[in-house]
């Protein structure tokens, strides 16, 4: 922010939800006072730092005595990961940070298969065979968020792996309780 007329719009700040940045406000050495206009949107800390919490828009407000300044915050939802691996039958959960889940969906059925989880809070993805599929995520103001999914096949039928420093190998251990 910068000096500028009593209550302008002076700039404006787009947010992904759980991220924050701070604002600061120049030409000045008074004390700054800052407010959000929606809390549930965007808080704002003492010192400006800005956090975006839910999807949505919110001013905040910098007051320097008589004077205000204001920046409006657009806070965009997101998802979790926008991209995975996973090894045959293994399952991840995805949320959407601040928004809610409305529907989910594959687009390569027998590659990854989805469901809502916790009431619209988080979406369960299980590989199901060796593939590659987009999930699409739509909240409820239907907008699209999309994860790529890669499902490998793991490497079941080895007895021991050698691994050079930095590499890493993904596998799944299966039990049985069945008595012998």
């Amino acid at each position: 922010l910068a000096s500028s007329a009593a209550s302008d719009v002076y700039k404006r700040q787009s947010l992904p939800s759980g991220t924050s940045t701070t604002l600061k406000v120049s030409g000045t050495d008074k004390a700054v006072k800052w407010s959000s206009s929606d809390e549930n949107i965007a808080s704002v800390s003492k010192k400006g730092k800005v956090t975006g919490k839910n999807a949505g828009k919110a001013i905040i407000t910098a007051t320097i005595g008589k004077q205000t300044l204001q920046c409006r915050v657009i806070v965009r939802a997101r998802l979790s990961r926008t991209k995975v691996t996973l090894v045959r039958y293994e399952r991840i959960f995805l949320s959407l940070k601040g928004a809610s889940i409305k529907r989910i969906s594959s687009s390569e059925h027998k590659v990854a298969s989805v469901s809502i989880v916790k009431e619209g809070k988080e979406g369960m993805i299980i590989g199901l065979r060796r593939g590659r599929a987009t999930i699409t995520v739509v909240d409820t103001t239907g907008r699209k968020y999309t994860c790529i999914v890669k499902v490998e096949e793991p490497y079941q039928r080895e007895k021991y792996i050698t691994l050079e420093e930095g590499q890493s190998y993904r596998c799944l251990l299966y039990t049985s309780d069945a008595a012998d």
